[in-house]
């Protein structure tokens, strides 16, 4: 599948208009953010119109530290580190990309972040299998502000069915319809990312 074309800066600044400052915006749905060329000044304009919450959930190949300094200085709030699996070879053949690249990015980006930044790794972890974060970020494990850590549940790449279970439905609201917002790469926002 082609790579689709990449939102414009006043395309964004258009989509986010519409939406309450306490949304927290977060541009990752639909492709890795860091392709696309406006993302600094996007991040820039969201905090500049008055958004508190604005993050990034990156597979961080592209990451490294200059990237990260600017994110920090355009006023990036949180960014979110997609690393599946147990250890470095788990990852990487889930994912089809060297982990020492991505972990230096997400060193880069701890050092950059000084505190004005959340940082932290969301990750798959092989269903039957503690939820326990991937064994070879141990040294930097303590500096994470958050790790977000689940079984696969409905897809793999290949978009295979793994396993399914049906959720009740809640008593409490999704919070992502009141308080979240989306961004594709292309454009496209979605008020939940489920």
């Amino acid at each position: 599948m082609g790579r689709g074309r990449d939102m414009t800066l006043s395309e964004f600044k258009g989509v986010v208009r519409m939406f309450p400052r306490t949304t927290l915006i977060a541009a990752y749905l639909g492709g890795e953010p860091l392709l696309n060329p406006h993302l600094p000044g996007m991040i820039a304009a969201a905090r500049q119109m008055g958004f508190e919450n604005v993050c990034i959930h990156t597979n961080g190949v592209l990451m490294e530290g200059a990237t990260a300094r600017v994110l920090v200085e355009m006023g990036l709030t949180s960014i979110v580190f997609s690393i599946d699996g147990a250890d470095a070879g788990e990852y990487e053949r889930i994912r089809g990309v060297p982990f020492p690249g991505v972990k230096r990015g997400l060193a880069d980006t701890l050092d950059a972040a000084e505190g004005r930044m959340a940082v932290g790794v969301q990750g798959l972890v092989p269903a039957g299998r503690p939820l326990e974060l991937n064994r070879d970020l141990a040294d930097l494990a303590p500096r994470l502000a958050f790790t977000i850590l689940d079984h696969p549940h409905s897809w793999t790449r290949a978009g295979t069915i793994l396993e399914s279970q049906e959720v009740p439905p809640s008593e409490t609201p999704c919070f992502f319809l009141t308080r979240y917002m989306a961004v594709s790469a292309d454009g496209e926002h979605l008020p939940c990312c489920c």
